[in-house]
């Protein structure tokens, strides 16, 4: 069997609210898909779409007023499937399946790191909790890990607390420990937001050779669409919680189906386009999601909106491996 083609992650049926006092609050809806072995699936939509709160559904960090509604997410082992889900949030198997097995780059790494410790001792705690290494071990491979991520004099911010370093700067260093313990799968969070383009491209070639050396799978979130572009084999695209187009990345941004991902595209600036031309955009606002419009969530902003779209769409597969939930391909389902 090839490897590169079994899933290391599948994602059924997932959807997560918050109950508050103003009211249920939808944050993932229906959501399923899947992550092949030693391949990058990128997640693209704008902020609030739900990307944050699935990444942290697979590493079980939901926490109240966060709530599971329905759904699984397992993660494949030698031994067979565990349902992540399933596991005790501060239980001993799903800190084993932290950072070993499912690391993640947060977004906000200045809220991810511990203002107590040193940068070094939270990377050399993270090493030594999974690899049988000594201290010295440890601490060397962190020094190295920070110089691989573009930490100016690593031997010596090895020692830094967070509030020492910028938001750039603790960014790299929550790389650093992401790929410490050499994990399965790499849930990227906005990994290169806080960094300039030269360390932005440093990060992205250092995740590839990641993948190519230790056949690491990547969950890459994010809302730029060059990243995108550049790192996916498959994308997955959300609008207000819900996945609305789905397939290989090449497929998808030559030829996307959902309007939501054709007017994101189109929004996107372009060498060729004067700068007196406006960019086209998408109308309207994102809904507040405490009043999410029923049938398909694009409606009021579509421009392609029936009758029918009151009506919760359906997902259609539009080309091989390729979907859309659109009322305007359903005769194109096979």
């Amino acid at each position: 069997m090839n490897k590169a083609r079994d899933n290391l992650l599948e994602i059924n049926d997932l959807a997560i609210a918050f109950h508050t006092d103003d009211g249920l609050v939808p944050a993932v809806s229906d959501v399923s898909f899947s992550v092949p072995a030693c391949k990058t699936v990128a997640l693209l939509g704008e902020s609030g779409c739900g990307k944050s709160v699935t990444a942290r559904a697979i590493m079980n960090f939901i926490e109240a007023p966060g709530r599971l509604e329905k759904g699984s997410i397992r993660l494949r082992r030698d031994e067979g499937w565990v349902s992540i889900l399933d596991l005790n949030k501060s239980g001993e198997e799903m800190r084993r399946i932290r950072w070993k097995e499912i690391s993640m780059i947060f977004q906000d790494p200045m809220n991810s790191l511990t203002p107590a410790y040193t940068v070094g001792d939270q990377i050399v705690e993270a090493i030594r909790l999974h690899r049988k290494l000594s201290e010295e071990e440890a601490r060397q491979i962190a020094i190295d890990l920070l110089a691989e991520v573009g930490v100016p004099a690593p031997q010596r911010r090895v020692d830094d607390y967070p509030h020492q370093m910028s938001g750039g700067m603790c960014q790299r260093a929550m790389i650093a420990m992401a790929l410490s313990c050499n994990p399965r799968l790499i849930i990227a969070d906005e990994p290169t937001t806080a960094l300039d383009v030269t360390i932005q491209a440093q990060v992205l070639e250092l995740l590839r050779k990641t993948q190519r050396v230790h056949e690491t799978s990547i969950l890459l979130i994010t809302h730029d669409m060059g990243v995108v572009a550049e790192m996916a084999d498959e994308v997955v695209v959300m609008y207000l919680g819900r996945i609305v187009e789905k397939g290989p990345v090449r497929e998808v941004f030559n030829h996307p189906k959902h309007p939501y991902t054709q007017r994101l595209f189109a929004s996107v600036p372009r060498p060729d386009i004067s700068r007196d031309t406006d960019l086209p955009s998408i109308p309207g606002a994102v809904p507040d999601h405490l009043h999410i419009p029923e049938g398909c969530p694009f409606r009021g902003r579509c421009h392609e909106e029936m009758k029918i779209c009151a009506r919760a769409p359906v997902e259609v597969t539009v080309s091989p491996e390729h979907t859309a939930a659109c009322w305007l391909h359903l005769e194109d389902d096979s």
